[in-house]
């Protein structure tokens, strides 16, 4: 019996742009990023649509930030990675930064990736995850 745990102990809150690229014209509709995040042992919590009424994501990012809490407090590695081209990175960062002070906890560090960039290169991808504040 094989007894190795395969936990990564990381978590990525993604803009949901990273996941279905198809839904943002006039964005890069290939992208590599949610595949290297998956590949890297990250694992994902889907952000919604960046047209995801304002009112709503209060609502949706309780949860959300209740298991992002429970993970830092076990000393995971949580991040948030969104897109600059998008309000307020896809992620409603603003909000995610504010709960985490309500929370008293630090917020998850932002990888904030642009549409101009090579988001096809895995190599620069993962370069920019794994690099540190």
């Amino acid at each position: 019996m094989d007894t190795k745990d395969y936990r990564s102990f990381k978590l990525a809150l993604v803009a949901d742009y990273f996941i279905n690229p198809s839904r943002y014209a006039g964005l890069p509709q290939k992208t590599l990023v949610y595949e290297v995040l998956r590949d890297l042992g990250y694992g994902i919590l889907k952000m919604p649509e960046a047209s995801y009424p304002e009112e709503r994501w209060i609502g949706y990012l309780e949860p959300v930030m209740d298991q992002a809490e429970e993970y830092i407090k076990r000393r995971y590695l949580v991040i948030a990675v969104g897109l600059r081209e998008l309000h307020d990175f896809g992620l409603r960062y603003s909000l995610i930064s504010q709960d985490s002070g309500r929370r008293k906890i630090e917020p998850p560090r932002l990888v904030a990736f642009s549409a101009s960039e090579d988001l096809t290169d895995r190599d620069e991808i993962a370069r920019r995850i794994n690099s540190p504040l």
